[in-house]
Parts: structure tokens; sequence; C-alpha cells
């Protein structure tokens, strides 16, 4: 795949259910986060509903 020599000012919001970690902090929205082995699935094209999964709560950590 070839990049562009100029950058592109793009971005989508996408977002899936609350894991229960990011609910009690924030009950309204949960960005989909992609596993890394996944980027390249995102970039090709993959249908947004075999993507748009909740992150699992035990890969996430909470910092006051």
């Amino acid at each position: 795949m070839a990049f562009p020599k100029k950058p592109i000012e793009m971005g989508s919001r996408l977002r899936s259910a609350l894991p229960r970690l990011v609910g009690a902090i924030h009950p309204k929205a949960m960005p989909v986060i992609l596993h890394p082995q996944d980027y390249q699935r995102w970039l090709d094209g993959e249908p947004v509903k075999e993507l748009a999964l909740p992150f699992p709560s035990q890969l996430m950590a909470v910092e006051p």
C-alpha cells in the first residue's frame, strides 16, 4: 500500500458497549479501541461491525 505524500486530515468516532470498568467512570460512551493485530484489518476496510467490540476490561487500567 502506498501512502500519500501529504497528510490527510480525517477521523471517526466509533463507540461500543460499555465494559463495567469504563461505565463506572463515563456511563455514556466507550470509544472503540482496536487490538494491535486488528490495525491492518481496519486500514483494509474490514466491516466496522467486526471490529467495534468492547475492549476487555482485564486489559485496561484506571489511574486517578
